[in-house]
């Protein structure tokens, strides 16, 4: 997943993606002094956890587009209305928007899995529920490839640091704390079958019971909502420790390199590794997995664990086995689904709270 630089956006296909490109890190962001809105969005779960989308505009008056909130990815990018080999619902269209600025440059990523996509660079306004930013850098893409996608999806919101970003300009809601949109430097998701949403500004207290557990990014994050000392438990016992975990809501499993994955199938009774990294194992001894931070254990449950029957009586994991050049762990949605996750700019920590 990760090599000299990685941004997970793990849509259709089970494999991690980064891309290949990085780029300078942007100006620091400072604490809003005048909070003015905090705003939560709506998301839908559109094929049983595999991915969850939800409601963005752009330009003046406001165009519409179904996108996916990824935090292993920093950019703002929807189809254009030039766009060939895009399979979007909708597209942008520069020239109904009166705020629409085309800067200098070309933008363009390329993801492990195939994908790319290409397009100039613009600024206009961008909004996610109510939350307005003017002068917001992305890129209506005009060229894509491998990009099919069974899902509803015109675009990506990245959502992680300015460090990732291919277009060296602040994401979105690093624009949202300078420009003063939110009241704090957090959002938070809760993701589940039915009234999943992303919360901006700070964290929707309804939804979770207790406090949040935060962890400080590690000082190697790189742009990364990434986190160390982590441990990996099978039926309540370590099977994997010391590694850092990067958090990332655009992948929809979770990827540890291959000798960890081999480890920690080790301890499972009967697993075995099958094509593309998958490991399969009874489907009577599917386990409860938790992950830790030296606080709480975050459980998985068994039926969260268990992709499926793939086999007679053997079936698939959820921790898939990557070659990623580093020695962090992808954590996606499969647990995400289980916690309800903070992430703050502020503090420069990932939390994690129990679900209400």
């Amino acid at each position: 997943m990760k090599g000299t630089s990685t941004s997970s956006v793990d849509i259709v296909l089970p494999v991690p993606t980064s891309p290949i490109s990085t780029s300078q890190t942007s100006s620091p962001i400072t604490k809003p002094t005048q909070p003015t809105s905090l705003q939560s969005e709506p998301l839908i779960d559109n094929d049983s956890g595999l991915l969850w989308t939800g409601s963005i505009e752009i330009g003046t008056p406001p165009q519409s587009f179904i996108v996916c909130f990824d935090t292993g990815s920093a950019d703002l990018w929807v189809a254009s209305s030039q766009c060939n080999g895009c399979d979007a619902q909708d597209t942008y269209d520069a020239s109904s928007s009166s705020t629409s600025q085309e800067q200098q440059g070309t933008f363009q990523i390329s993801y492990e899995g195939g994908q790319d996509v290409t397009g100039p660079i613009y600024t206009d306004t961008v909004s996610v529920a109510g939350v307005n930013v003017s002068g917001q850098y992305f890129s209506p893409v005009t060229q894509a490839s491998d990009m099919s996608n069974e899902f509803p999806l015109d675009g990506i919101l990245g959502m992680g640091w300015p460090q990732l970003s291919n277009l060296q300009q602040d994401p979105y809601f690093f624009s949202a704390i300078s420009q003063n949109a939110v009241q704090q430097g957090v959002f938070g998701f809760y993701l589940a079958a039915n009234n999943s949403e992303l919360y901006l500004g700070g964290t929707d207290s309804t939804l979770y019971t207790g406090s949040i557990e935060y962890h400080a990014l590690a000082s190697d994050s790189e742009g990364w909502w990434q986190i160390a000392n982590a441990s990996f438990l099978v039926n309540g016992q370590s099977a994997a420790s010391g590694f850092e975990t990067i958090i990332d809501s655009g992948s929809t499993f979770m990827y540890a390199p291959v000798e960890a994955a081999a480890q920690v199938y080790g301890t499972i009774e009967g697993a075995q590794q099958t094509e593309e990294g998958f490991y399969m194992f009874p489907c009577s001894s599917a386990p409860t997995v938790a992950f830790s931070w030296g606080g709480n254990n975050w459980e998985i449950p068994a039926d969260s664990f268990n992709l499926g029957e793939v086999e007679e009586d053997y079936c698939l994991g959820a921790l898939i086995s990557a070659d990623m050049g580093t020695n962090a762990w992808t954590v996606g949605d499969v647990f995400l689904t289980n916690v309800y996750s903070a992430f703050s700019v502020n503090q420069s920590a990932v939390g994690f709270a129990t679900l209400a």
